[in-house]
């Protein structure tokens, strides 16, 4: 058997590109002939923004000619009332604590898919507490929630903890689990074939701060042998890329214009229509602030056609006017750049050293 997973899309009326994303994932699923979609959770943003969308969410669920299982997440706990239609091979598992559906193929394999709705207050282990499991090499979870204890979840883009899940409670008891709630990236634990789950991220940026290309998981599944493979498949979909730059307090703008040329060149090697980049400028010049401006929205302009879109924050101070009070910060700021010099130490740790100076300076008011 074959599942193509994702979730957290966060659907609304008024961001049709994230339909775009959900029509994508579907065509993956078709061109994969996976025999289901798994969306462990926030299908929809809202409660409100399901019922605007359920006629094209339906429409675009129908086309795939596998199952769909999904379950509500934090931000859709609604969405899924029993008389709400989403197309006769949908599977909706929205009853707490847990409920369950099987799926057979055409070939005679058979699946037992347990779905955890996202609850409040509680931690997956309570919620499954009492489950019985036949056959765990022949059945799959889905829940919508954070993975705790053993391994951690730190990167931008994910959201604070809800329903807890640990290792626990899932080990010796299905073989793979299909996770929802975390967007910042496909993530999976070391895979076994007796044990494994997977979050497949957000399959488009949904805030800035999810970065990198956006992917869907496509699992190869054996009932009664568990899982065989698990791959991540990248999306044509928006995403962005961060790039941040440190001017040192004895820039001037040419030597600003260099630098912040030198980066977008990196990030712009290959042009991808699907990249957003953020460009964080940050620290000193000697020159004055609005030239400096104008200057690096000239040398941006030089890199758009590289990008989905550069979205350009400029938060750097003329060093002059921090340093006509403090003649002696001055003068550490030369002794740093010197140094640096004699012991050939590398650019940037100069500048970061010398940034933390005139960080504390401006922290201690001296």
């Amino acid at each position: 058997m074959r599942f193509v997973q994702t979730s957290d899309l966060h659907l609304r009326p008024d961001t049709p590109e994230r339909l775009d994303a959900l029509r994508q994932v579907i065509g993956l699923a078709g061109d994969e002939q996976a025999d289901a979609l798994l969306i462990p959770g926030d299908l929809f943003d809202t409660n409100d923004a399901a019922t605007a969308l359920r006629t094209e969410v339906r429409d675009l669920l129908e086309s795939f000619e596998g199952a769909t299982v999904v379950i509500p997440g934090n931000h859709d706990p609604a969405a899924f009332p029993p008389e709400a239609d989403y197309g006769q091979r949908t599977r909706v598992l929205a009853t707490v604590p847990h409920e369950r559906c099987s799926i057979r193929t055409e070939r005679g394999e058979e699946v037992v898919i347990h779905g955890a709705p996202y609850q409040r207050n509680t931690t997956l282990g309570q919620v499954l507490a009492g489950l019985d499991i036949d056959d765990p090499l022949s059945t799959v979870l889905l829940a919508h929630g954070t993975f705790v204890g053993g391994w951690s979840l730190v990167d931008e883009g994910d959201e604070d903890a809800y329903l807890p899940i640990r290792d626990d409670d899932l080990a010796g008891r299905f073989a793979y689990a299909a996770i929802g709630h975390v967007h910042a990236r496909a993530t999976f634990d070391g895979w076994r074939a007796d044990g494994a789950w997977g979050y497949a991220g957000s399959p488009i940026a949904v805030t800035r701060g999810e970065r990198g290309p956006r992917h869907a998981v496509v699992v190869d599944f054996e009932p009664g042998a568990g899982v065989r493979d698990v791959r991540r498949i990248r999306l044509a979909t928006p995403y962005w890329e961060p790039v941040e730059i440190a001017l040192p307090p004895w820039g001037s703008t040419s030597d600003a214009v260099r630098d912040v040329t030198a980066g977008l060149e990196a990030a712009s090697d290959t042009p991808d229509p699907c990249r957003g980049l953020l460009l964080r400028i940050r620290g000193w010049t000697e020159g004055d602030e609005n030239a400096l401006r104008a200057e690096v929205e000239r040398v941006v302009d030089r890199f758009r056609s590289a990008h989905r879109v550069i979205d350009v924050s400029l938060g750097v101070t003329t060093i002059r006017t921090f340093l006509d009070d403090r003649p002696e910060l001055e003068d550490i700021l030369a002794r740093v750049r010197r140094l640096g010099e004699e012991e050939s130490r590398d650019d940037e740790v100069v500048r970061m050293a010398a940034a933390l100076v005139v960080r504390a300076a401006s922290e201690a008011g001296s």
